[in-house]
């Protein structure tokens, strides 16, 4: 995870797959995301934006789950950010 540019998109998608196959942890993850998303979120594409958002809270406990989001949740906003992706081109 780079820790001084924005991230582009295929950089949130890759931080996504690695949370899904566990190469990273959901505090990892929540740390790097709450980072960029509160230093600059309005420099980002909106789909960026709003996956950082998310992946801010992917360690937030749920009430009856461990976590408040699941892989269900990641495989989406990672589509989210794709889809947005091959638009642009």
């Amino acid at each position: 995870m780079n820790k001084t540019l924005p991230p582009t998109r295929e950089e949130v998608i890759s931080v996504i797959d690695q949370l899904i196959a566990g190469l990273t942890t959901r505090k990892e993850v929540a740390a790097w995301a709450s980072r960029l998303f509160a230093d600059d979120s309005k420099l980002y594409a909106d789909e960026v934006a709003d996956a950082l958002e998310k992946l801010g809270a992917v360690d937030l406990v749920g009430f009856d789950r461990p976590y408040l989001y699941t892989e269900t949740d990641f495989i989406e906003w990672r589509d989210i950010v794709a889809e947005a992706g091959r638009e642009q081109a």
